[in-house]
């Protein structure tokens, strides 16, 4: 019982730390430094595999 809480709390912080990045990367597209914005979104890609498509999408938004 004890393993699964860990993994829920686990995957919980994951997807908040996710959701802080991911507006931390809007943030800085709004200011202007798509650099920044597109770095963030890298790093983002390589913790979820799953949604790299997703986050290719905006740094190529970025480039625009």
């Amino acid at each position: 019982g004890a393993e699964i809480a860990v993994q829920a709390m686990a995957e919980k912080s994951n997807t908040e730390n996710e959701i802080v990045t991911e507006a931390m990367a809007e943030v800085f597209a709004q200011q202007g430094k798509a650099a920044k914005a597109a770095e963030v979104y890298q790093k983002l890609s390589l913790l979820n595999p799953g949604k790299s498509a997703y986050f290719a999408a905006q740094i190529e938004k970025l480039k625009g």
